[in-house]
């Protein structure tokens, strides 16, 4: 028997891998026999760590980064190896909060929201009594390569030093419906 695909809409949360996910966006197949993209985003921070351990605000050389992409991805597919095709890579635009858009892009499989894409989807994310971190950079400026913006508990959008490790960690992934 063929498994069934499972399709998903704007808002609905679901559980794999031990963890909650609430899709932000669906992307329909291109063509028929595709698989659509659900942009997805864990409920509630997954775990407290530093953007960067050497207090850089660029998401290419963060820490976090790479624990993201992976200690955590492996995790992830350990415990529901069907993600390892499921995952998709996605697309990064790091311009930073001052409009400076030095530190270019990335292309990760798991990553963190932008400013841009928080406040876009802000309505349905839920809060948590935490903070969290956001992947932009507060300027790429060298005088303050430290500050990276964050989520406060009250969902009010903030920055911080990117040393910081008290600041949780909701992933953000791309996940195809096949």
């Amino acid at each position: 028997m063929q498994e069934q695909k499972r399709t998903f809409k704007y808002g609905d949360v679901f559980h794999v891998a031990g963890l909650d996910w609430i899709v932000l966006r669906t992307t329909p197949a291109p063509t028929p026999g595709r698989s659509d993209l659900h942009f997805c985003e864990a409920t509630e921070d997954v775990f407290q760590a530093p953007f960067d351990e050497n207090d850089c605000n660029d998401w290419n050389k963060a820490s976090l980064r790479k624990q993201l992409n992976g200690e955590f991805l492996d995790k992830l597919i350990a415990e529901c190896p069907s993600l390892k095709d499921a995952i998709v890579p996605t697309y990064r635009d790091l311009t930073a909060d001052d409009g400076m858009t030095d530190y270019g892009t990335a292309t990760d499989k798991i990553a963190l929201l932008s400013d841009k894409l928080y406040r876009m989807f802000r309505g349905i994310i839920p809060r948590v009594d935490a903070w969290c971190w956001n992947l932009t950079p507060w300027t790429c400026d060298a005088s303050n390569s430290y500050d990276v913006r964050s989520v406060d508990s009250s969902g009010a959008m903030n920055w911080n030093s990117a040393c910081v490790g008290y600041y949780g960690v909701r992933p953000l992934c791309n996940l195809s419906s096949g």
